[in-house]
């Protein structure tokens, strides 16, 4: 069995409200909280993956995968990360061929990483293995740029992790996963997105 690390993603008065149920069917997972400080919430949520490498900064990297999670994930069930995955899963990878609203920020990526756009949709739930964590860790002039750009963040981390060569790749189980918060029963075991409370 795959092991891993969980870190949430927050923002200042958010918290993680769903910790509590992942704890309780997942007692032995360690878990790391990152909150964002950023005044506008708008500029936390296009920025989430920022938290992400600043967290990376000071991670071991001891497991097989780490599992991001961003505040609104509910996971009632023991969860087992999909083991296929070599480099950056995720519910709905985007490359070229779909249509996807934040293609539009294409031209604000540096122009050598710009052969590399694609997209891990949503934020919400994404597993990096150890190699791309590895990868994220090393010092990088190209990607340092990216970051000090305004890139929506799902394309930004998808398009770094394809250059790095670990696109990001659909990650089986996340069937609940979705962009809006939906009147839904979620007392079925499941990874659940968005629950906002």
């Amino acid at each position: 069995m795959k092991t891993y690390t969980v870190l949430w993603l927050t923002h200042v008065g958010r918290g993680t409200p769903h910790r509590d149920a992942f704890t309780l069917h997942n007692p032995h997972i360690t878990q790391h909280v990152y909150t964002c400080h950023l005044e506008s919430r708008q500029e936390g949520w296009r920025n989430g993956d920022r938290g992400i490498l600043e967290f990376l900064k000071s991670y071991k990297n001891d497991t097989d995968y780490l599992l991001v999670l961003e505040w609104d994930v509910l996971i009632n069930k023991r969860y087992d990360p999909d083991p296929h995955i070599v480099g950056l899963g995720c519910r709905w990878p985007q490359f070229g061929s779909e249509r996807w609203d934040w293609f539009r920020e294409v031209p604000t990526l540096p122009s050598l990483l710009r052969y590399a756009a694609c997209g891990a949709v949503p934020l919400g739930v994404l597993l990096l293995s150890k190699a791309l964590c590895s990868a994220l860790q090393q010092e990088n002039d190209l990607i340092t740029l990216a970051y000090h750009r305004d890139i929506f963040s799902e394309l930004r981390l998808a398009t770094v992790c394809r250059h790095l060569g670990l696109p990001p790749e659909r990650m089986n189980g996340l069937e609940d996963v979705r962009f809006n918060n939906i009147e839904r029963d979620t007392s079925r075991p499941s990874v659940y997105h968005p629950v906002k409370v």
